[in-house]
């Protein structure tokens, strides 16, 4: 808080510039208005920063909070920083404003009106230094401890207000925290859910895929076999379509199948070998014949073609 000297010296400069531009202050309508600001500052214990205020100052030995008037120039910002580093040493992180107290127009000659605006702040520092002309002594207390150490009206009432309100946002900042946290796990639980779900799809598919292969292979093997002037004939052509349809089956639910034809080199990752012709060791070998086709769901092996080597 600024001193009582450099208050006069603010209000007598800006009383001077008003007369200088001819302001009319007995008849005009509009009136000087005063801003401070007054600060919770709370520490990482979440206690609250008291100050008893000197023999010297206003309101002397009553417990105040940090803060005074915004210079000329000065943001509010500057202002609040600026004030409890003077009172108390201690550097702080600004957070929200939390109430605007209105003043009593005790300032008739002047007319001045005064407007306090009431912020949190937040200090890892631990050591507080006092400005020994404003403040005799200081405490770190609770919420509760500070609203109960106060006085219900006058000077140290307004105060008590203003760390009721503090203690009220803060605990409505952990509520909403706490709600965040149960929408973000709930929202973790849906995707779980949701990716335990289409895992289960997937299982469930390719075991049912895995028992229509066969059935397939059935049909590949009975249909290589038709006497060539047979395979024209009603039953064939029909038997041709169902196979076909089982295809498309597949293909509707993303198997295709494993590209493998006589000459392709050897690959143990999508070729199971059934039968292999003498070679030596170290030489991979070329596909002899496909014995029977592999298939993949999205390049993901369910079952190697199985094939003869050379």
């Amino acid at each position: 808080m600024m001193n009582l000297g450099r208050k006069i010296k603010n209000k007598q400069q800006t009383e001077d510039k008003m007369k200088k531009d001819n302001f009319d202050f007995e008849n005009s309508s509009i009136r000087p208005m005063a801003i401070t600001v007054k600060i919770v500052v709370l520490n990482s214990d979440q206690k609250v920063l008291l100050l008893k205020r000197s023999k010297k100052s206003l309101n002397p030995k009553k417990w105040d909070l940090p803060g005074g008037h915004i210079d000329e120039g000065e943001s509010i910002e500057e202002t609040i920083k600026r004030e409890v580093l003077e009172e108390t040493g201690l550097s702080v992180e600004i957070g929200p404003i939390i109430n605007v107290v209105e003043f009593a127009k005790d300032h008739k000659a002047f007319k001045e009106e005064k407007r306090g605006l009431r912020y949190i702040a937040l200090t890892t520092d631990t050591e507080v230094v006092l400005n020994e002309d404003e403040h005799s002594e200081f405490k770190w207390l609770s919420f509760d401890e500070a609203i109960a150490s106060l006085e219900d009206k006058g000077f140290e009432g307004e105060k008590k207000q203003t760390i009721k309100e503090a203690k009220n946002r803060m605990e409505l900042e952990k509520s909403l925290n706490g709600w965040h946290r149960t929408l973000a796990e709930f929202d973790n639980f849906k995707k779980r859910t949701e990716k335990s779900n289409d895992e289960f799809r997937k299982f469930c598919l390719e075991n049912f895929i895995m028992e229509l292969l066969p059935v397939i292979d059935n049909f590949e093997m009975a249909t290589q076999h038709i006497p060539t002037e047979q395979q024209e004939e009603g039953w064939v052509v029909g038997v041709m379509h169902i196979k076909n349809q089982l295809l498309g089956v597949l293909e509707a639910n993303g198997v295709t199948e494993v590209p493998t034809a006589k000459g392709d080199d050897v690959n143990e990752s999508i070729h199971e070998i059934l039968k292999a012709s003498e070679k030596k060791d170290g030489e991979g070998g070329k596909v002899k014949k496909v014995l029977k086709k592999g298939y993949q769901i999205e390049k993901r092996i369910i079952r190697p073609a199985t094939i003869e080597v050379e």
